[in-house]
């Protein structure tokens, strides 16, 4: 419609419409184009914070075993749990939700990085530049990239971002296994 002058998705995300084409048209016609990150911030990221504990401390096992034969493995639950106090964590994406996220997690003492596209400085973050480099074999490499015990894709991985995903999460496991 010629007189639209704003659209706002009702997702968090908005990675399916991340394409020069798509928002060329948008800034020609002077329209807005908008995301609801905002609404979802707090229980997404709540969500990927009761996760990570869940995790760390293998509830979900844990869990498991009261469902089915009801047995307690103490030693091998206990040696194979970890505390999210002081543990790195990496983002990929770095918008409303992992924001909120970084919040969540700073009185955990947690070394939070972050890597995005704009560079700007954040509170209690070190944001890791996007360095995307073409090569035949990986398609995208971020560098450099920290050794963490927790990695998280905050991106949506479809369409022409699912290369990148898989590639960041790729490295990231590779860094965590350098020691």
């Amino acid at each position: 419609h010629a007189g639209l002058r704003w659209v706002e998705v009702t997702s968090a995300g908005y990675t399916r419409y991340d394409t020069p084409d798509f928002l060329e048209a948008f800034r020609s016609r002077g329209s807005a184009f908008s995301n609801m990150s905002g609404v979802f911030a707090d229980p997404c990221a709540q969500h990927a914070l009761a996760m990570m504990l869940a995790l760390n401390r293998q509830l979900l096992p844990s869990h498991v075993d009261q469902l089915t034969d009801q047995s307690w493995h103490y030693t091998e639950r206990r040696y194979a749990s970890a505390i999210l106090t002081g543990q790195t964590v990496l983002l990929l994406g770095f918008g409303a939700i992992g924001r909120r996220l970084a919040d969540l997690l700073a009185p955990f003492g947690v070394k939070v990085y972050a890597v995005r596209r704009q560079t700007r400085s954040e509170r209690g973050v070190t944001i890791i530049p996007e360095t995307v480099q073409r090569m035949s074999w990986t398609g995208v490499v971020y560098k450099p990239i920290p050794r963490a015990s927790v990695r998280l894709s905050m991106v949506r991985p479809s369409g022409p971002v699912r290369p990148v995903v898989e590639t960041f999460l790729a490295v990231a496991r590779k860094a965590a296994a350098r020691a």
